[in-house]
């Protein structure tokens, strides 16, 4: 994936793939990325703007800047609960697995 100002413009490489303008805090970027990731890539735009706009409501005198970082640290916070969450559902799978394994084992066994 590449990003350029829109101002440079005229550099967008096109490699494989679209080239996808998003805008986020009054600034437009051109992403250069694979067909199959620009509708993710916009859908990305649009949830990052609402997370912006919310936290604007929150923090109204603070700078772009500050406002983009608290956006990131709250997406990552929630990218990382996310990551638990799903280590913690592999990880009852997983038993869950082993005890049915246990119990087929057993069954054949005593089959036999």
């Amino acid at each position: 994936m590449e990003a350029k100002d829109q101002t440079d413009s005229s550099d967008v490489k096109q490699a494989e793939g679209t080239t996808v303008t998003v805008s986020v805090l009054d600034c437009s970027f051109h992403i250069t990325c694979p067909t199959e990731k620009a509708e993710s890539m916009k859908e990305a735009e649009k949830r990052l703007n609402e997370k912006l706009d919310a936290l604007k409501k929150l923090a109204p005198g603070f700078s772009n800047e500050k406002l983009a970082i608290l956006a990131a640290l709250d997406i990552y916070h929630d990218l990382i609960n996310q990551e638990l969450k799903m280590s913690s559902f592999v990880d009852i799978v997983k038993l869950r697995l082993d005890e049915l394994d246990t119990l087929v084992e057993d069954k054949l066994k005593s089959s036999s």
